[in-house]
């Protein structure tokens, strides 16, 4: 994978933003970016690593064929005040979470 900046979102965040729209009286933009956080597929494995010193993961990055333009949430921050809750330490602890426990 490339260690280029990406924007990543937990899955729940999607949901939460997609219930907050439906629930609007008025009516939205007709299209909003969701944005959650930019992080690097290096940041990524270090925090995975420091979680779960046992896990075996190599990264070696290439140059990606194709970068897809970061985003912006701001517009729908600012028509209905939403902010995804995971950050990047969070949406790999929620990753990591065993579904037994």
């Amino acid at each position: 994978f490339h260690d280029e900046p990406a924007d990543f979102m937990h899955v729940t965040d999607v949901a939460d933003a997609m219930v907050a729209l439906l629930r609007r009286e008025d009516s939205p933009a007709p299209v909003y970016n969701l944005e959650g956080f930019r992080t690097r597929a290096s940041e990524l494995v270090r925090l995975v690593r420091a979680r779960r010193p046992v896990a075996r993961i190599e990264l070696a990055p290439v140059p990606p064929p194709l970068l897809v333009p970061l985003i912006s949430g701001a517009r729908l921050r600012a028509d209905i005040g939403f902010t995804a809750a995971h950050d990047l330490p969070a949406f790999v602890d929620a990753m990591l979470e065993d579904p037994n426990s």
